[in-house]
């Protein structure tokens, strides 16, 4: 590993260029002026010229496993819940709490089949990115498993490694024994028994124990029982130096710590430090409380001519509980708008001071779908074309593994009206914690929008609400399915019009007679009105409104079936 042989003093001044919540690990030399002729020979920063993507990968070489302190793995641990999204804290408390404490309460350890699909769902969470086939296929193995198998394999896999330390050995018995377990899952299955020695094994875990200055997180990876063994010798070594009598770390501990690290440096590819709040100066914002949004000049933050839409955050107790978590998700918004500028709202950069949080996107100048519809009623073919584009954007973030969990018109910027309709998404699993609108606040507790939310949805949300004191625990979440019946909810505002709204509050999801009810009307709402829709977009509709996601269309078959809606002015 190259070696960074410049000041301690001075490797702490850039880390925290990279790194601003790591300002309290530096300390300023006795002789300043030492420190600002090093700087001085060294190139500028590329994300004080250039964005975040073009960044070089900063070093770590002070918080790398033979160098850090008790004290900076401390700060970092406890930092670790903030950046577990909402969506993942049930998964987290299952996985770090729920399931070993039943282990506990057992003679010797094993778990349930039921706990093993929940792994399962935990890794498909914060494991290596796999498409959506993968993770399907993956679900239908670990489903085939019995009950009774899974509580014999898991049990004499946790003996071999209880009564003999031999890791290697317990890893094969569980992937030998179970189906869709193979060595991630194993490890996975091993650090719930055993969270004292044995962290799951991630990438990120083994990039941080391994770390190649050059390429940092990105380096190259494939698993090996040889890798594995190396990943837990540095952990074992790095417990037994940080470790005192009364407060020994933890090997899941070491695992939350890498988990952080890596965040933080993603995080940081994304600051632009040209994003501050002189750009909102004399600027007229639209927003109102803790969140306003600003049309300032593009070319103050990269050089290009145009205009951005520069929303500020003010830090109130919970934006700042929120924060490490918004900003993790900030890295979907960015990958999305690269991957597909043409369906999503383009992502600039973050950037933040002590008292405020900033957000650069592409300005829309059209505003939002909602704001565009008003009480008016659309066309079919702008209907029709609307709702092609916004599927062949959900088909991308569900093909990369991401829910918008929260599409409504508010969340479908309008580009261009004439000649023909353009729109884009936004707000990609954002808005629950960035909205200034009344519909949602800054952090809420629910996902998604009333009168846009799928009954799954509600469902999930009424049977975990611990105000509700209900038993049921919800093990499953709900598939990327809800962003087709929001869909379907969309459409049906832009053709009827905002009086006509199809569902205006939960209450009527939950009851299911009042939801069958409204289901069926569907028919009858489309075919009225001013503007009616032909029977082909009509029976295209029902397929996206349907209760049970198992007969409702996903984001492919649903653009499969969009070909045969025909309206007038369709070109052959």
């Amino acid at each position: 590993m190259e070696q960074d042989n410049r000041p301690i003093y001075f490797q702490l001044r850039q880390l925290t260029r990279f790194f601003p919540r790591f300002q309290w690990l530096y300390r300023a030399p006795a002789n300043e002026a030492e420190d600002e002729e090093q700087l001085s020979h060294e190139q500028p920063l590329e994300n004080e010229q250039q964005t975040g993507s073009e960044q070089q990968p900063c070093s770590l070489q002070t918080l790398l496993p033979n160098n850090i302190s008790r004290e900076q793995f401390q700060e970092i641990l406890d930092r670790y819940p903030s950046y577990i999204r909402d969506v993942y804290q049930r998964a987290e408390a299952e996985r770090f709490h729920g399931i070993p404490n039943k282990l506990k309460g057992r003679q010797e350890p094993y778990i349930e089949k039921e706990d093993l699909v929940y792994l399962d769902q935990w890794m498909q969470k914060r494991g290596t990115p796999l498409t959506k086939k993968a993770h399907i296929h993956n679900r239908e193995l670990i489903e085939k498993n019995s009950n009774a198998n899974v509580r014999r394999v898991t049990l004499e896999a946790f003996r071999e490694y209880g009564i003999n330390k031999e890791v290697v050995a317990a890893m094969d018995i569980l992937q030998a024994g179970l189906k869709g377990v193979g060595p991630s899952r194993a490890s996975l299955l091993l650090s719930v028994a055993f969270p004292s020695n044995l962290p799951f094994f991630s990438r990120g875990l083994y990039r941080w124990t391994h770390w190649n200055e050059k390429s940092g997180w990105a380096q190259d990876f494939k698993w090996t029982t040889d890798k594995y063994h190396s990943m837990l010798e540095r952990v074992t070594s790095l417990i037994e130096r940080l470790s005192i009598s009364d407060k020994r770390i933890l090997a899941i501990d070491v695992e939350k710590v890498a988990f952080v690290l890596e965040h933080e440096s993603c995080i940081s590819d994304f600051q632009v430090l040209r994003i501050v709040d002189d750009l909102t100066n004399n600027k007229q914002s639209n927003g109102k409380g803790r969140a306003k949004v600003f049309k300032v000049d593009r070319k103050e933050i990269d050089g290009i001519q145009g205009s951005i839409a520069l929303k500020k955050i003010y830090k109130t107790g919970e934006v700042e509980t929120a924060r490490n978590r918004f900003l993790a998700e900030v890295t979907s918004s960015y990958h999305l708008s690269k991957l597909s500028p043409v369906h999503f709202v383009e992502f600039l950069g973050w950037n933040e001071d002590p008292d405020r949080l900033f957000i650069a996107m592409e300005y829309i100048e059209f505003g939002d779908l909602e704001e565009c519809i008003g009480n008016s009623r659309w066309n079919e073919k702008d209907i029709k074309e609307t709702t092609r584009q916004i599927l062949e954007g959900l088909q991308i973030m569900h093909h990369e593994g991401i829910a918008h969990r929260d599409l409504k018109p508010q969340n479908i910027l309008v580009v261009s009206k004439q000649p023909d309709i353009r729109v884009k998404i936004t707000d990609f699993g954002l808005a629950k914690r960035l909205s200034n609108r009344k519909t949602t606040g800054l952090v809420t507790k629910g996902i998604g929008t009333a009168g846009y939310k799928a009954p799954e949805v509600v469902r999930l949300w009424y049977s975990e609400d611990p105000n509700r004191h209900l038993n049921h625990y919800s093990r499953h979440s709900y598939t990327f399915k809800a962003d087709i019946w929001s869909l379907g909810c969309v459409i049906v505002r832009m053709a009827v019009g905002e009086e006509n709204r199809l569902f205006h509050n939960d209450t009527e999801l939950i009851d299911k007679s009042r939801l069958n009810q409204q289901v069926k009307s569907v028919k009858g709402i489309l075919e009225g009105g001013l503007t009616p829709m032909g029977p082909k977009g009509i029976q295209f509709v029902q397929k996206l409104i349907v209760v049970k996601e198992k007969n409702r269309y996903d984001a492919e078959s649903a653009l499969e079936a969009l070909k045969s809606w025909k309206v007038p002015g369709d070109t052959v």
